[in-house]
């Protein structure tokens, strides 16, 4: 089966620019381990190989055949930058994509994990960081509610801690239609008041306010930092999941939807690992 690998760096900012294709890697999708060696290089030369229609369009594709000989097989991949004619494993443009494609039935085929495959974000320092997560809806469907929960902690509509928290910010009950909530969760600084130290979980809760509206939302998660001369830095490594279905309520949403699971290793670097709680049949 032939599967289109695709990293679309369009509206990433300027630093985007200086990426000139990607190598990926292959990933032991239990340990995490990646492969030395690069299996195939995502170009943007416009040449049409997958989504890549337009040279310079900042869209890195190509199309990998795989073959799965074995029930429950799983295909993980990393695609790291080469910026400047080297590859740059510390880059925020790199992207981990775990359990991206799976077998699907005994006689082996293999099948895309549309939206369902853990997404990872990898950052280089705890220092000052921000998990921010946008919640999303479409168009045609209105007053999503939210609640993300932190630290024992939840903001949203009708919870507890409504609006605010030590280290939670909600930003406002959205009601229209293709609305969007946003939340701002303070990894750094929690880390640095020892509110936890390795490991840590962040949860998210979504549902449609009665049952005015019902169908899928999605989540968008990227991390930013707030510099010695504040300003605020985002990292360009948004990563998206699908919430195929949001609960009903009329109080603080309760039904799960996702989860991010913080590790800061032994060598300072953060794997923040993107969860979805649905299965896709």
């Amino acid at each position: 089966m032939n599967v289109v690998l695709t990293v679309n760096l369009i509206d990433s900012g300027a630093a985007a620019d200086e990426v000139q294709e990607y190598n990926v890697y292959r990933v032991d999708s239990a340990t995490r381990e990646v492969d030395d060696t690069p299996i195939v290089v995502l170009k943007d030369n416009g040449l049409g190989i997958g989504k890549d229609t337009d040279e310079g369009d900042l869209v890195f594709s190509y199309v990998l055949p795989i073959e799965s000989k074995e029930a429950g097989e799983t295909f993980s991949f990393q695609a790291v930058p080469v910026i400047q004619g080297a590859v740059d494993p510390s880059s925020s443009f790199v992207y981990m994509a775990l359990n991206a494609v799976a077998s699907y039935s005994r006689e082996s085929g293999i099948s895309i994990n549309h939206g369902n495959s853990n997404a990872v974000i990898m950052v280089n320092s705890i220092d000052g960081l921000v998990l921010v997560v946008d919640y999303s809806w479409p168009a045609d469907f209105a007053d999503l509610d939210t609640a993300t929960v932190f630290l024992g902690s939840s903001v949203g509509f009708g919870c507890p801690g409504d609006s605010n928290s030590d280290y939670l910010e909600w930003y406002d009950d959205d009601k229209d239609k293709g609305g969007t909530e946003t939340v701002k969760i303070s990894l750094g600084s929690s880390f640095d008041d020892a509110k936890w130290t390795s490991q840590v979980i962040v949860d998210f809760n979504a549902g449609w306010y009665g049952k005015t509206s019902k169908g899928p939302a999605t989540i968008i998660a990227y991390t930013e930092k707030t510099l010695s001369d504040g300003t605020v830095e985002r990292n360009n490594n948004a990563v998206l999941l699908e919430i195929k279905e949001p609960g009903f309520q009329k109080g603080c949403a309760s039904t799960h939807v996702g989860t991010a699971n913080v590790t800061v290793g032994s060598d300072g670097n953060v794997i923040i690992d993107m969860i979805p709680a649905l299965n896709v049949e």
